[in-house]
This record gives C-alpha cells, structure tokens and sequence, in this order.
C-alpha cells in the first residue's frame, strides 16, 4: 500500500468517523459485548480505541457490501466487522463463544495456534509476569534470541494465551503493544496414556485401548512402556519428547536436497540417510491439486515412501515448520526391509 493510499483512508476515518468523546450507543455496547465476550466497560473501551485509531485501514463500501447480509444475520454491523477483521480471528473463537463451550468444526481451536511473544519493559518482563497475566497453569517456556542488539527473550503460548495478553493490554495500558510473532508448524500432541493420535486407527476403540499407560520416570528420564492387549497394536508407541525417533515421509521430504535443504544438515550428513519404508492405515490425496497429503485410511490401505531417523527436537521443529499447521504429528508403524519400527509421520489435516 502506497503512502497516498494510507493518507486517503486516515482522511476517511476522520471524516467518517463520530468524535470520539461521544459515547457508543447501548445498542453498539450490546453487540460488541454479544460477538466478542467483553464486559460493557471493556465494549466501551474498544469501540473508543477503534474510532479514535484514524491511521486504521477501514473497511470499504464495496468489501462491506460483498459481506453484508452474511455478517450482519451474525449480529455484526461494519463496525464490529472491521473490529472482528483487526482481531484476526474467527467468530467462534471470541471469548463469549469458548465461555458457552461452543467451537467451529471447521476451524482448528486457538490451542492449536502458536506465538512467540517477546518479553519487554516494565509490563512485561519475565515469564512470571506473563503468566499471571495470560492466566497460565504453567510457566511459559522461554526461547532466547540473539541479534546485534542484543539478547532477547520470547516465551511460546497459544492462542487462548495471546487474546488474554491482548484484552489485559487493552484495558491495563492501551499504549503498550506486545509484540506476538505466529509460529506456522505442524501439531504436535502425542498421547502420554493412549495411542492417540496415530494414523489410521481410532484409540477410542478397545481393540486400541492400552492396558495400562506410558510411564516416564522423571528421576531417571527413562521411559517404561506398557504392555497393549491386542496382539496387532504396537507395545512402545512413540512418546512425546523421545528422540532419536524415526519419522516416515512421502513427499517432498522423502527427496535428500529437500531435507537437506530443510533440516540445514553439514556436510558430513548430507546426503542423508533415507531407507525404503512403508505404513499402512492412510491414502494419499490430492490437495490443491498439487500438493501429496496422507490422510487416514483403513487397514488394507499402505503408503510407499522412506524412513528417516529424526536426532533431536531442534531437527523435529523445523519439519515441523516446513509442513506447517495443515499437517499434524501422528504415530505410525513403519516398515522397512530390515526392521519394523514404531515412529511419526505428518497427517494432513485441513480439508480436501
């Protein structure tokens, strides 16, 4: 967008815009209150910061015309719209929404979504601080970056996490913006007591059932694995935070410049080490018309491609980053030649 582009929206918002003293109308109160889950002070609030904000980029009469009936059979009107548009997230995922237990089918849920957000100034300076603030169970976990600058820290929190921060900068200190930078990787959410999630089953179903969980000394870090019931059901299925760990791949991944490229491998790895292999329980589809997903399958159904060991979890995140958040981490059996394996692989998770 160019410099005479943004002057002319300021101009529109000015122009456009009521004073902003004026206080919103009950009507604008409810609304924002109904579509966003704020109380009528935090309504109040945002609905001032937005008309006072003359350097937005408003919606126009034209995108407002394409949306209109769809937005405003919601409860939207163009003002919400473009606040809801400003939020960058769907309804669904509005506190009022997740209050009342409802989620969108088609959306994944804002626990799959991941930030980083930098810890600075007085507002926001250790983990703690941001804890407290975002509401968290746990201490966030903490990612050091180094530049020129300097030394600066970023914890990782999910989406739930950012809309707390952000509600608590809006009403606490509206002139502090943290800085959230979106993580885009594959899911990653292995089961500690179930074989869930793994390619082509369902663990809900008793033949998939374990008989007792994984257990993880934490003195020791050793892991004991339980024993299943069913003789067709892997006795050691692939933990959360276990490496080395060997992943299946069948794209783009399965190619050695590919997955040199992306894991950043020395040269005394490279080419790497990719060993004939094959799983059964998913098919591979057509996404986008260009793209190879594995999706799941029944049990007759098998996928040829290759073997590879993953060593760290370093190695691990920037696969994950490579396939993003349209796929997720799910266990497989991989066989090869030599050895029948318990592993990962990437299962596609959008729509087709």
């Amino acid at each position: 967008m160019d410099l005479l582009s943004i002057l002319e929206g300021m101009a529109s918002n000015v122009g456009e815009e009521p004073d902003d003293e004026v206080m919103p109308s009950e009507e604008s109160i409810s609304r924002w209150q109904m579509l966003f889950g704020y109380s009528q002070a935090e309504a109040v609030e945002q609905i001032m910061n937005q008309n006072s904000d003359y350097t937005r980029q408003p919606v126009s009469g034209d995108h407002w015309n394409l949306v209109k009936s769809t937005m405003e059979a919601q409860g939207f009107d163009r003002e919400a719209y473009e606040h809801w548009l400003r939020l960058g997230r769907p309804q669904s995922d509005s506190p009022h929404h997740h209050e009342q237990g409802d989620t969108d089918a088609t959306s994944p849920p804002l626990s799959d979504d991941l930030f980083l957000i930098k810890l600075e100034g007085y507002y926001l300076s250790t983990p703690q601080r941001l804890q407290e603030i975002a509401q968290l169970t746990e201490e966030p976990h903490t990612n050091v970056g180094i530049s020129d600058h300097g030394t600066t820290l970023f914890c990782r929190i999910d989406g739930y996490a950012r809309r707390s921060v952000e509600k608590w900068a809006f009403m606490q200190t509206p002139k502090f913006k943290p800085v959230f930078i979106p993580v885009n990787l594959a899911k990653k959410d292995l089961s500690p007591d179930s074989l869930y999630p793994t390619l082509g089953r369902d663990p809900t179903l008793p033949q998939y059932r374990p008989s007792s969980a994984i257990i993880r000394d934490l003195d020791t870090n050793s892991v004991s694995h339980s024993t299943f019931s069913q003789g067709t059901t892997p006795s050691c299925p692939v933990l959360q935070d276990e490496y080395p760990v060997w992943y299946f791949f069948y794209g783009t991944l399965a190619e050695p410049d590919r997955l040199t490229s992306v894991l950043s491998l020395p040269e005394a790895e490279s080419p790497p080490v990719l060993i004939p292999a094959s799983v059964s329980g998913g098919v591979i589809k057509s996404w986008r018309g260009k793209y190879r997903a594995l999706v799941d399958g029944g049990d007759s159904d098998v996928v040829h491609g290759s073997a590879y060991m993953v060593t760290s979890e370093e190695r691990e995140i920037a696969l994950r980053i490579y396939e993003n958040k349209s796929y997720e981490v799910v266990r497989c059996t991989i066989v090869m030649a030599s050895q029948t394996a318990q592993g990962l692989t990437f299962r596609f998770r959008g729509s087709l």
